[in-house]
């Protein structure tokens, strides 16, 4: 077997607002997570998601209304490839992610009910940010 099967992790140190060190706290206290390290994690995890659901024409729409006013065609064009090409390098690491896991045996059963319980808290948790924006 090669290679490890923990990702890599990096030590940061990041200042927070008192109020959200507490938030932070009362959640591990909670059980929500089982530490503040924990909690961050997720909280960034989950917005990664929501970035990489965000569909394609919402994220050219995003990038072209950012564009300074008077730019050409060829600008959404090549936004437009930018975003397909950053897509298709992600969708390709997270194949190769996948198949280098397959190939130390780190596959696990596939829980169709658990897919769902996620799946369904990530789509109430983009909902209800997008009801608030």
């Amino acid at each position: 077997m090669t290679g490890s099967s923990m990702p890599t992790t990096r030590r940061i140190t990041v200042d927070l607002p008192e109020q959200l060190w507490i938030e932070l706290q009362e959640r591990v206290r909670e059980a929500e997570f089982s530490s503040v390290s924990d909690a961050i994690v997720s909280v960034l995890t989950e917005q990664s998601i929501e970035r990489r659901d965000m569909s394609f024409e919402q994220e050219l729409e995003q990038e072209v209304r950012a564009l300074p006013p008077g730019s050409s065609d060829a600008d959404v064009a090549r936004i437009k490839q930018a975003i397909h090409d950053r897509r298709n390098r992600e969708l390709k690491a997270l194949l190769k992610e996948g198949l280098d896991q397959a190939d130390r045996g780190e596959l696990r059963e596939f829980q169709i009910d658990e897919f769902l319980k996620e799946a369904a808290q990530r789509m109430a948790v983009r909902d209800s940010r997008r009801e608030t924006a």
